[in-house]
């Protein structure tokens, strides 16, 4: 049975159809199988990290599972046949079984998973902030953690929810789409009980705080009445290296079971399809040019690459620059969000093929 929730995107005030398999509503919580011994063994256990590799994305086929990123690195390429081939094709493919993945970031990876699950053939639920074994009180708010369970693998691939970096609840004025609490402190401990509820080890978490942050700076700026131009001024970019510096370390010492030895990819923004509109709030009257200028997500994305490159227990997954050049209108489905071509064959596909390597 499929069900269809719509629902007001979180960046802009914009209906949003989805269409996935109903479970969230069922009277008994999924059950989910734990690990079966011994693990079976991945392909490609060496983490190899093609999507880290010089390479472009072979963008010339109309089949998705055909839509792969080409590594220059002759000793590290992705998978062939991919994972989304096997799924597609109703193959075996032992690598995926038992795996957990966590994304951690904002609507562009729930609108990854909503759409990379029910494209696999996967249970998509909706669970409250703190616990997965409870049903979301609102199911249409984005807020919420969303599970993917592919019962063929006992594999789970879940989401959780942030407000960039906000302490100070500035965005209850989007009642439409804002579920509290904004602070992300106290929501490092909600995702910390819900991916606990789990009771299953992680595998790989992908991380990204990108959007919310651009414009959490605007609304500032705005308050300020600063003149709106197309950087961040140098307080905000030093702010976002220390908050990112101390989010990813308490990702593995918080909310990441301890007993994990979890691979750690930062996700790095992808660029907008459109950079002016509206002001970040709703409703709202103010036009702002540069709100997700193409500069300011270069320069949150140079940061994140440092804070990533000085600690080894990090990854970094340059998707955003890797697709920066493919017309936007042929992957996304807003202005920020992917469609089934960007969240299945770019993100998707190389989501199953970290899982599968982790």
């Amino acid at each position: 049975m499929y069900t269809t929730f719509i629902y007001e995107d979180t960046f802009e005030k914009k209906a949003i159809k989805m269409d996935f398999k109903d479970s969230s509503h069922a009277s008994e919580p999924l059950k989910i199988k734990r690990p079966t011994q011994p693990k079976s063994e991945s392909k490609g256990s060496d983490h190899c990290d093609p999507y880290s590799q010089p390479g472009f994305y072979d963008f010339v086929s109309p089949l998705l599972s055909n839509i792969t990123y080409r590594s220059l690195n002759k000793d590290c390429q992705v998978l062939d046949p991919s994972p989304l081939s096997y799924i597609e094709n109703d193959l075996d493919y032992e690598a995926l079984r038992d795996k957990t993945a966590v994304l951690i970031g904002d609507s562009v990876d729930r609108q990854v998973l909503e759409q990379l699950c029910s494209y696999i053939k996967g249970n998509l639920t909706i669970s409250a902030q703190d616990s997965h074994d409870k049903p979301a009180e609102d199911p249409k708010s984005g807020g919420y953690p969303r599970m993917c369970y592919v019962e063929k693998y006992n594999l789970v691939i879940s989401n959780y929810f942030f407000y960039g970096f906000d302490r100070d609840d500035i965005w209850t004025d989007k009642t439409n789409v804002y579920l509290k609490p904004g602070d992300y402190t106290k929501r490092i401990e909600l995702a910390k009980s819900a991916i606990g509820s789990l009771n299953r080890k992680v595998d790989v978490a992908f991380v990204n705080v990108g959007f919310w942050e651009l414009a959490r700076f605007d609304r500032l700026d705005t308050n300020l009445e600063l003149p709106e131009v197309p950087a961040l001024r140098e307080e905000y970019t030093k702010e976002y290296r220390a908050n990112l510096k101390s989010f990813l370390q308490q990702v593995v010492s918080t909310i990441l079971p301890k007993s994990s030895k979890t691979r750690l990819v930062y996700r790095e923004n992808h660029y907008p399809q459109v950079e002016s509109g509206p002001f970040f709030s709703s409703p709202s009257t103010i036009n702002r040019e540069h709100r997700f200028d193409r500069f300011k997500v270069s320069q949150l994305n140079q940061i994140a690459r440092r804070v990533v490159e000085i600690n080894s227990r990090y990854e970094y997954w340059p998707i955003g620059t890797q697709i920066r050049d493919i017309p936007a209108g042929e992957y996304m489905m807003d202005d920020l969000h992917p469609n089934t071509i960007g969240a299945v064959a770019l993100w998707g596909n190389a989501i199953l093929e970290y899982i599968a390597r982790s």
